[in-house]
């Protein structure tokens, strides 16, 4: 049977149970968004970035559905990408490049593939894949300002870094490994803008979140940790980190999503807590934010099955959701990793 880490279901939650934590350095308090090549947050006269279309990832029906912005209720995708052609079997990690190209990855996979931008359908996609590159399993992928494609490796406990526009069987042009990277089990990544790159550890609840300086490589030590008991971070899926510097990381055990203010690292309680019947927020596996600072996420709810909700950049406590993306209409299913373009 394929590792399914990444089930909401069966995710192991023996971490709790850690003790002693860490000594950590602060996490950089730059502004910053998840995803692909990170965006400066607008001067305060600016104009508000456009609504952006999503991607996503649904596992269970081995396809990635776009969907128009402002999407909500049982809305049906405008793009979904699916069949024999496109080699997805149960993607769950995504990520877009600067020109639109989308980034993609199966459960436990040894190569990521690239659909140029506007794919829609049974479309092939060019493949990272082969012996050079070193991997063993991802669920992540993360594209850097300059278009470096970062993957997570959660076997092997390292990050391998390939050059822009690479793809076939290439060697990655950098590798972060090593005991002092405390990489553990790394799935999702994200970038501030700038460079830092931010790393969810599935495997230590005491170093959740790991960030190292940009062009870090080999053994490096992180520039920054978070985690510890009084997070309550345990085995996060991914990371983001919004236009104005907060991470962000979806808690399937505590059904909330954990907000740490800019700067935040060690052992320290969430600056804010979304969770509370308003919220509809039961397991919640990924997070997404978008170009305006708002927090998607990806959720299941025994009763009513899996939906995206979608919050206020500045939702706290029991708000509820700006909109809900559920029902058959969606063809979402399992879904992860929202990302935008």
């Amino acid at each position: 049977m394929r590792n399914r880490i990444l089930s909401p279901l069966v995710i192991a939650f023996a971490l709790a149970g850690c003790s002693g934590a860490r000594e950590a350095t602060s996490l950089p308090s730059a502004p910053a968004q998840s995803g692909a090549a990170a965006a400066v947050a607008p001067a305060p006269n600016a104009k508000k970035p456009p609504p952006q279309g999503m991607y996503l990832a649904s596992r269970d029906t081995a396809q990635i559905l776009g969907f128009a912005p402002g999407a909500t209720g049982n809305a049906a995708p405008t793009t979904v990408i699916a069949g024999a052609n496109t080699k997805l079997v149960d993607p769950v990690a995504l990520a877009v490049d600067a020109a639109g190209n989308l980034y993609a990855a199966n459960d436990s996979a040894k190569q990521i593939l690239i659909f140029p931008a506007g794919s829609n359908g049974n479309v092939t996609p060019k493949m990272l894949s082969g012996s050079k590159l070193g991997l063993t399993a991802t669920n992540g992928i993360a594209i850097d300002a300059a278009g470096e494609i970062y993957v997570s490796d959660f076997i092997a406990d390292q990050i391998l870094v390939f050059a822009a526009g690479a793809s076939g069987n290439v060697a990655p042009v950098r590798t972060i490994s090593g005991a002092s990277t405390l990489l553990t089990s790394p799935v999702g990544m994200a970038f501030d803008a700038a460079g830092n790159l931010y790393v969810a550890n599935y495997g230590d609840a005491y170093n959740a979140i790991v960030e190292f300086a940009p062009g870090a490589t080999g053994n490096a030590t992180p520039a920054g940790t978070l985690g510890g008991p009084a997070s309550t971070l345990v085995g996060p899926l991914n990371v983001s980190v919004t236009p104005a510097g907060f991470i962000i990381a979806g808690n399937v055990s505590t059904e909330a999503i954990d907000i740490f203010k800019k700067g935040a690292g060690g052992n320290v309680h969430p600056d804010t807590i979304i969770s509370g019947a308003s919220t509809t927020i039961g397991q919640v596996t990924t997070t997404g934010i978008d170009a305006q600072g708002n927090i998607y996420a990806t959720n299941f709810v025994q009763s009513t099955g899996y939906d995206v909700l979608v919050f206020a950049a500045k939702a706290k406590n029991n708000a509820a959701p700006l909109r809900t993306l559920s029902g058959g209409s969606t063809s979402i299913d399992d879904p992860f990793y929202p990302v935008f373009h």
